[in-house]
């Protein structure tokens, strides 16, 4: 079974277990409530702004750097490309979801609009090992008591009695012709896989391997420097991706420069309902490397895929190569479509 369909039925799996909780919560009106302010973020300073653009890229702000770091945390090492999406930000900006949905399929087009109020973040990785996927949720309860809600209102069937492992439970679903695992994390946090027998890798294998990595028995995908720099860079956005290898992506049009860079990270970040901002930080292994690509951006002009930039930046920062560029809203799915579609 291809990964995409494996994710959509995982999801939609999920989506069975956690309505009885969304269905329990009074949708929000646009007339009742406002759509939550986002967390401001640290600007360089004047003199970092000046050599970069008038509209420098901002600086990640701590919550948003803590809550996906924590969320990459239970990534195991060989994983990627990884893509988060950002739930709660995105139930209150249905043109968003529109625009990315071909892009972030099966993700979006998999939970639907009551889902998206119990979930606050998800992000998806793939194996480079077997092409296997798991995800990672954030929501607002324990995913133990969510799932005994769905089942105590017959939601789902009974839930199966969780298998302990170390400070974790384990729950084995068979959901849609499909086993379904999933583990808690934490109070808030939830890892899960899906997929369909014969499987080299099972479900429980894979949630336990993520367990491991939480736990810090097995390597995660941030203990690479090169991953870490480029996270602990990447301004937040409503839309991430993680790209850990960049030579896949030297054939996509537009994109030339980065084909020699470890990492590359991506984020959408909406300035206002007609103007996004997409942001690209790009690891070398040294900095003359980076030197180069970005000499290369500079003969061959920055553009990503179909999409034409207002403006425009790029620079250099000892081993990174940061991109900063000012798009019309309904061209942030060229952008995507320019990476291959995470």
């Amino acid at each position: 079974m291809k990964c995409r369909n494996r994710l959509r039925i995982m999801l939609l799996a999920m989506c069975a277990l956690f309505a009885v909780v969304a269905c329990e919560e009074q949708a929000p009106s646009p007339h009742s409530e406002a759509a939550p302010t986002p967390t401001p973020t640290p600007i360089p300073t004047a003199a970092v702004a000046e050599q970069f653009s008038a509209d420098a890229m901002p600086l990640p702000g701590k919550e948003w750097l803590s809550k996906f770091s924590h969320m990459l945390s239970v990534v195991p090492a060989n994983h990627g490309p990884v893509l988060f999406l950002d739930m709660k930000e995105l139930r209150y900006k249905p043109d968003v979801q529109e625009a990315l949905r071909s892009q972030i399929a099966p993700a979006l087009a998999a939970i639907p609009s009551a889902v998206t109020n119990v979930i606050e973040g998800a992000v998806l990785a793939t194996s480079g090992k077997d092409g296997g996927a798991l995800v990672v949720l954030t929501t607002p309860l324990d995913i133990g008591t969510m799932l005994n809600a769905a089942s105590s209102l017959q939601v789902t069937s009974k839930t199966p009695e969780p298998e302990s492992y170390r400070n974790h439970q384990i729950w084995n679903f068979n959901e849609f012709e499909s086993s379904l695992t999933i583990g808690s994390v934490d109070a808030t946090t939830s890892v899960a896989a899906a997929g369909s027998s014969p499987s080299d890798v099972s479900p429980p294998k894979r949630v336990k391997s993520a367990l491991d990595t939480f736990d810090g028995l097995t390597p995660r995908l941030l203990d690479s420097s090169a991953v870490s720099q480029v996270v602990n860079r990447l301004p937040q956005g409503v839309v991430v991706a993680v790209f850990d290898g960049c030579r896949a992506l030297g054939s996509q049009s537009g994109i030339a420069g980065f084909p020699d860079c470890s990492v590359m990270g991506v984020s959408a970040e909406l300035l206002d309902q007609n103007v996004v901002a997409i942001n690209i930080v790009a690891a070398f292994q040294e900095d003359g490397l980076a030197k180069a690509a970005l000499q290369t951006l500079n003969d061959s002009g920055i553009r990503l895929g179909e999409s034409v930039p207002q403006d425009s930046a790029a620079r250099q920062e000892g081993s990174l190569v940061e991109v900063r560029q000012i798009i019309e809203f309904d061209q942030i799915g060229d952008v995507f479509d320019a990476f291959g579609r995470p």
